[in-house]
């Protein structure tokens, strides 16, 4: 009885994490804008902090720390330092996420560590030679939507 209910409560909690829907801390969705809207007003008046929501384009293949979210000009880098992780299978995906904007200077090494994580060649990484000036996203917490 003890190995049956052992397994029950196993089972139980590898299924409530296979549908996990929040990371890191938690996010107040109704607060949510578009992520090109939250690129504007950085933009334009500096307001950092932000609830966005947007659909996930790339996730990091090899932990899940960082994905880019779709904006009508590309791709806009979401980045947890390291404090959550979410599933490698995110991509096409809606989310919601608070954080904030800043301005970052992506070194040389990093760049090619994120391409590398991206699944790129040995050919295209090599050519990554010079360090970017991007603006990055801090994410606290994720929320995924439906």
């Amino acid at each position: 009885m003890k190995k049956w209910i052992f397994t029950f409560v196993l089972g139980a909690g590898m299924m409530a994490s296979c549908n996990q829907t929040d990371y890191g801390k938690p996010v107040d969705i109704s607060k949510a804008i578009s992520v090109d809207e939250g690129l504007k007003a950085f933009r334009d008046k500096g307001t950092s902090a932000a609830v966005i929501k947007g659909q996930i384009g790339d996730v990091c293949q090899s932990e899940g720390c960082w994905y880019n979210f779709k904006t009508s000009s590309g791709d806009q880098f979401v980045d947890f330092n390291h404090k959550f992780t979410i599933p490698k299978d995110s991509k096409g995906k809606t989310a919601v996420a608070a954080g904030k904007f800043f301005y970052d200077t992506v070194s040389v090494e990093q760049l090619k560590e994120y391409a590398k994580d991206d699944g790129k060649t040995d050919e295209e990484i090599s050519k990554i030679t010079e360090p970017k000036i991007e603006i990055h996203f801090l994410a606290e917490g994720l929320k995924f939507t439906k």
